[in-house]
């Protein structure tokens, strides 16, 4: 088995800065310019550059059709926007003048319904809004609604994703460089763009790859990778994060290939076999 380190986060407060969905739940909300790593059920990888949001959809009071989209991804409440959270099992969501429901995208209905704060159990998707901004939302549990995660990307396999995560920027597509910091809005005079430490996660004669060097500029990563036969690839956070492990017993590799410890990092991607089946890719 063999482990990466993730996306770029806030080293105050440890949480990631992009795009995270796990198990078809996005846990932490889309900057939508980044480019992302996205799962099947089946464990086929995706490279582009989707937008997700939740939708929320049914019928008002009256019988009339909605389709509403959530603002934001985030604990902390907003009167005025319509916010999206999944449970941690610590976390408050809420307030005293807003609504809380509990739902499960493609449940068709609300779980619980809450006014005030309350802590949402750990892996359960809570919607918090004012009424008086969103009338024709549900405030009732056993309410019908629909919650959808609406990818919006333009090549449609996206629709098939369950776990996804943007880091960026975008290496190698279709065996070519495609290296562009200007699309994804990446500063190439900050620190971030420095030759450091690299780690990327691509894929290589159709099997999912960790790709690590020790020390380069993402040109110089892209150009190798490309020149390794690898197909699509995407950067992960680089530098002081960058951290990649194998176990021992593969092509004389074990441990960490990186020499310097690194920085606790809020997510990974790790390679684990499973029985009667190639190595998958799994958060």
């Amino acid at each position: 088995m063999a482990g990466v380190n993730g996306g770029y986060f806030d080293p105050a407060s440890q949480l990631p800065v992009d795009l995270v969905a796990t198990n078809g739940l996005m846990t932490a909300g889309s900057l939508e310019k980044r480019a992302t790593l996205g799962i099947t059920a089946q464990g086929d990888t995706l490279f582009g550059y989707p937008r997700p949001r939740y939708v929320l959809s049914g019928a008002d009071a009256l019988g009339a059709p909605y389709s509403v989209t959530v603002n934001s991804v985030r604990a902390r409440p907003a009167p005025d926007l319509l916010t999206a959270f999944v449970g941690d099992g610590r976390s408050g969501v809420g307030a005293d003048n807003l609504t809380t429901l509990y739902v499960t995208p493609g449940a068709g209905s609300v779980l619980r319904a809450f006014t005030g704060t309350v802590v949402p159990p750990a892996g359960t998707l809570a919607l918090t809004f004012d009424h008086a901004r969103f009338p024709q939302l549900p405030r009732a549990a056993g309410a019908a609604l629909n919650v959808a995660l609406d990818w919006r990307a333009t090549d449609a396999p996206w629709a098939g994703a369950v776990d996804a995560l943007s880091a960026g920027p975008l290496l190698v597509q279709g065996g070519k460089v495609v290296l562009d910091p200007a699309r994804e809005g990446f500063n190439t005079n900050a620190s971030i763009w420095r030759p450091t430490r690299q780690v990327a996660f691509g894929t290589l004669g159709g099997r999912p790859t960790i790709a690590f060097l020790e020390y380069g500029s993402p040109e110089t990563f892209a150009a190798a990778l490309a020149g390794a036969g690898v197909r699509d690839a995407v950067r992960l956070d680089s530098g002081s994060s960058a951290t990649a492990y194998v176990t021992g017993g593969y092509a004389d590799l074990g441990g960490y290939l990186n020499t310097v410890w690194s920085r606790t990092v809020p997510n990974a991607l790790v390679l684990v076999p499973r029985p009667g089946t190639a190595a998958a890719a799994k958060k």
